[in-house]
């Protein structure tokens, strides 16, 4: 057994060992060669290495790691979607969202992440932030000091209506498919 600091420590180590993997990642699809992609593996066997955490478990980037660099190589937008949806949310400002989006097949798009979890939702929209900090600044306006606007866009009816949907998994275990509203299976 093990008390929170230890686990803690596992959380940062984990942490780092991952962006570690997403930097070997970049230089494999910018670099595909054999030397490149032994050490994408060898750094994905030791983010594996690192045991449960505090707010973290076990990662398995091992795991279909040959099958995955493959779709992503060939620009697979599902595989895409899945990796850049696994550190969207925490870290789409950060050096391995950018370069990895640059090499993605959404390279000149604005992602938006949905997540339905049991009885919530949450939106996620890149750099939404910083367009909009862009906006005021280049109106002279005040950031960051206790003001509130409101920004009316023309037709985000439309981008939101011709927007491509890719189905990136499902929380509840057992479902590893899009389905219709009545829950069944989709058929396209």
């Amino acid at each position: 057994m093990s008390g929170a600091l230890e686990d803690i420590a596992r959380d940062r180590l984990r942490a780092e060992r991952v962006k570690k993997y997403l930097d070997e990642l970049i230089e494999y699809l910018k670099h595909p060669c054999e030397e490149n992609y032994k050490k994408l593996e060898e750094a994905a066997e030791e983010a594996d290495r690192v045991i449960r955490g505090y707010w973290t478990g076990p990662t398995h980037l091992k795991k279909g790691l040959k099958e995955r660099v493959e779709k992503l190589k060939k620009e697979d937008k599902k595989e895409w979607a899945k990796l850049l949806a696994s550190i969207f949310p925490i870290s789409f400002e950060t050096i391995h969202f950018k370069k990895l989006k640059e090499l993605s097949p959404f390279k000149d798009k604005t992602l938006i992440l949905v997540d339905y979890g049991a009885g919530f939702v949450s939106v996620y929209v890149e750099n939404l932030e910083g367009m909009i900090d862009n906006k005021l600044d280049k109106e002279d306006y005040k950031i960051y000091d206790s003001d509130k606007y409101i920004l009316v866009i023309d037709n985000i009816k439309e981008s939101i209506k011709n927007a491509e949907i890719i189905w990136i998994g499902c929380g509840i275990l057992g479902i590893n498919w899009p389905r219709n509203r009545e829950g069944e299976k989709r058929n396209f």
